[in-house]
């Protein structure tokens, strides 16, 4: 009765996993959007900066070559940047904008039923780069994408992902060092997203 019950279990399972995802061959487009926070991380960096919360906005094309296994490349625009507390003495804080478009090309992993996994490159542009010494910020990063995801009734997707990048957003480090006592400034983007796929027959 055990192996019955556990039989039917996985047969359950996996047609669960199954109907929440493409079918092989298939193309989907889902638009999505969400909250948004980033942070400069680095050497001492919690000292200054404090996280800078937004918004983001996004689209994503995804190819299902293997029953669980996709390839997804897309567009989004996030706010980005950091607070900068120490500013004037601590008196202050300071707005350090630097919105970009990100250009993710992911590989995601379908786990269970609609739960995936993702991962890849992502470079990223600044298009808005506003605050303290605006002019020295790096005008592209190079970002490691990581991100989890579930897919309801095959259209509605939530999902969570963070960039990573790996360049400094101030190339100066003598400047990096000015600023927060780090020759390294990083900057972090977390994502939490409402999504809608779109199936291409």
């Amino acid at each position: 009765m055990k192996k019955i019950v556990l039989t039917l279990i996985i047969m359950i399972m996996a047609a669960g996993a199954i109907m929440a995802q493409n079918d092989v061959k298939q193309f989907s487009i889902k638009p999505y959007a969400g909250f948004s926070g980033s942070i400069f991380t680095g050497e001492q960096t919690s000292d200054y900066f404090d996280p800078r919360y937004g918004f983001h906005v996004g689209v994503e094309a995804e190819y299902q070559f293997a029953p669980k296994w996709s390839m997804a490349a897309g567009a989004v625009y996030s706010m980005g940047g950091a607070k900068y507390s120490d500013y004037l003495g601590g008196k202050k804080s300071l707005s350090l904008k630097n919105d970009r478009i990100f250009v993710p090309v992911v590989v995601r992993w379908y786990a269970w039923r609609g739960l995936s996994i993702n991962a890849g490159i992502a470079p990223a542009f600044v298009v808005n780069g506003v605050g303290f010494q605006s002019n020295q910020v790096r005008k592209f990063d190079l970002c490691i994408p990581l991100g989890a995801s579930y897919e309801f009734n095959n259209h509605l997707v939530v999902g969570i992902e963070g960039f990573f990048g790996l360049l400094n957003v101030y190339p100066n480090k003598d400047f990096n060092e000015y600023l927060a006592n780090s020759p390294n400034i990083y900057q972090y983007n977390g994502f939490v997203s409402l999504g809608y796929k779109f199936r291409i027959e």
